[in-house]
């Protein structure tokens, strides 16, 4: 016979601030070699930002633009990753990427 706890509480899945999808959407970007929404001066293109940030989010986007603009200057930094995102970045991007293999190879090789 099978017993269940049905008062036993389930806590929903912590929901991430958006600066771990910004970071998310960085990495996969420079995984695929690919480039953000940019215009002709180089500057991302606010709006088109916004807009990814409301699909994978389901928020207004602004604060996934801001976070996009913040992390894409430490992107490049070991230490400015782990001092702006802990030590255990890296698990929490590849379990937010749902294992995705590209972004665990990218991590592995560059991180």
């Amino acid at each position: 016979m099978i017993r269940i706890n049905i008062n036993k509480e389930t806590k929903p899945p912590k929901k991430l601030p958006e600066k771990w999808h910004a970071l998310l959407y960085l990495l996969e970007l420079t995984a695929t070699n690919s480039k953000p929404p940019i215009n002709h001066e180089g500057s991302f293109i606010k709006s088109a930002i916004e807009e990814i940030g409301r699909k994978r989010i389901g928020s207004t986007g602004q604060s996934f633009y801001r976070q996009t603009l913040v992390i894409n200057d430490l992107i490049n930094s070991t230490s400015l990753l782990i001092g702006t995102f802990g030590n255990k970045w890296k698990e929490t991007i590849i379990a937010l990427s749902n294992n995705d293999q590209i972004i665990i190879d990218y991590i592995e090789k560059n991180y």
